[in-house]
């Protein structure tokens, strides 16, 4: 999700942009105090534990330092009542739980560390006022940038581990991406 807002006196740099313009949004968005943008991906909460366990757990993301000098480089993981009061916990590798001193422009891998705790329903997620699961980094206690996982219950597994029709893998549709990318058009033969 990309947000923009001018007001009179104080423009946003896409003020100056023409059609046909293009301009990275890591390099644009940080530098505008008119932009802003937050990612959501939906994620399952019809398949129970396993479902959410398989599209979270192990993944990751790069935090970086967008900054000029050091920063301290911290990641939030904030739960919903959801998963909170059933124990589940979301934990990181690849960062301290109190953040790490980041040179400028440094980035760092971070993957999740799911621990399932109770049980929960498809009804139990459909019935949750609240289903965002929020992370929020941060250098030096100001917000750089952040992610929302949205536990969506009428999805049972995540889309990418999905069995394949023709193979009965879990690997179905990164198989058929695998398969198209191989498919070479051959050029035609002059005689």
């Amino acid at each position: 999700m990309l947000m923009v807002v001018s007001a009179d006196g104080d423009p946003s740099n896409v003020d100056n942009l023409t059609a046909g313009d293009v301009i990275e949004d890591w390099r644009l968005v940080p530098n505008d105090n008119n932009i802003a943008q937050r990612n959501v991906v939906l994620v399952p909460g019809g398949g129970r534990a396993k479902g959410l366990h398989a599209a979270v757990h192990g993944k990751g993301f790069w935090v970086g330092n967008p900054g000029r000098g050091s920063a301290k480089i911290a990641v939030a993981v904030t739960l919903p009542s959801l998963l909170s009061k059933r124990g589940w916990r979301i934990g990181l590798r690849g960062l301290p739980r109190d953040g790490a001193r980041l040179k400028a422009r440094e980035q760092r891998l971070v993957t999740f560390d799911v621990q399932a705790g109770d049980a929960f329903t498809k009804a139990d997620a459909k019935a949750a006022a609240e289903r965002d699961i929020v992370v929020t980094a941060s250098a030096d206690g100001a917000v750089i940038g952040g992610m929302t996982y949205r536990i969506d219950p009428d999805l049972d597994m995540p889309f990418n581990e999905r069995p394949s029709a023709s193979r009965g893998s879990a690997r179905g549709g990164r198989d058929r991406a695998r398969r198209t990318q191989k498919r070479r058009v051959r050029p035609k033969r002059r005689r």
